[in-house]
């Protein structure tokens, strides 16, 4: 609906903020033709569209490295919902488990993920902050003698973080916990979460860069001698370590 609405709109250039799905390709393909249009998404190399990308297993793999080092074994993993159109979940768990794997600890690693009908209802502020903190408390029942667990963002990392005090399990010295995104309540110093920062401010920024350059360069030079371009951006992941990953105990 939103695809077909922008060719009526004829808007100067288009952000695209998630990974076209396979039936869209096409579509956001021609539509970036006639309109500067980035796709912010999960690295896609079959997409020929200009793009701010981001590799999301480096984050996955960047969180277990920071564990494996700190001697963890024995590891939770809690995501929304791992479906299909999700990718960029999917890829950040893939590497995740596969660095637990090539470490030869690919057998203790527990991924639980919220039921699909999560992404079918209308998000309200606290619901990822509620899926860790509900699949914390399962986690718990289900697995015992975990010494660290990451949530898919920062939002889930909070809710784990509010279920392991709940059940008198206290962070970083009892359970470590990692999350993704680096968001402001990370930051905060009562809670200093050790997370991933991939940038996604600048991200933006580049985004409308690459729609001013496209413009300009459009309007600048007759129609024949526009330069072709596709534009690919790509941040590398950055651990951010604060205050609620240690050594496993013992």
């Amino acid at each position: 609906r939103y695809l077909k609405m922008m060719a009526a709109m004829q808007p100067m250039g288009i952000i695209y903020t998630n990974n076209p799905s396979p039936g869209f390709q096409q579509q956001v393909k021609e539509l970036a033709e006639r309109i500067p249009l980035v796709v912010i998404n999960n690295r896609d190399t079959s997409m020929a569209v200009d793009a701010v990308e981001l590799n999301n297993s480096k984050p996955g793999r960047l969180m277990a490295r920071h564990l494996l080092e700190l001697g963890h074994k024995r590891v939770g993993f809690i995501s929304p919902p791992l479906t299909r159109r999700q990718q960029q979940r999917f890829k950040r768990v893939e590497g995740f488990v596969k660095e637990f794997q090539e470490a030869g600890y690919g057998d203790s690693v527990f991924v639980k993920a919220a039921d699909e009908d999560m992404d079918r209802r209308m998000p309200s502020v606290d619901s990822e902050y509620k899926i860790g903190y509900e699949l914390t408390r399962e986690l718990l029942q289900e697995h015992e003698g975990l010494t660290a667990i990451a949530g898919l963002n920062d939002m889930i990392a909070l809710g784990i973080m509010d279920a392991l005090a709940e059940a008198k399990l206290r962070v970083p010295t009892d359970v470590s916990v990692v999350g993704c995104d680096n968001i402001l309540f990370a930051r905060m110093r009562t809670i200093s979460l050790t997370t991933i920062e991939h940038f996604v401010p600048l991200k933006g920024r580049d985004a409308c860069d690459i729609i001013m350059k496209k413009i300009h360069s459009r309007s600048a030079v007759e129609e024949e001698l526009q330069p072709t371009s596709i534009y690919h951006v790509e941040y590398e992941p950055k651990l951010i370590i604060r205050g609620t990953t240690a050594y496993a105990r013992k």
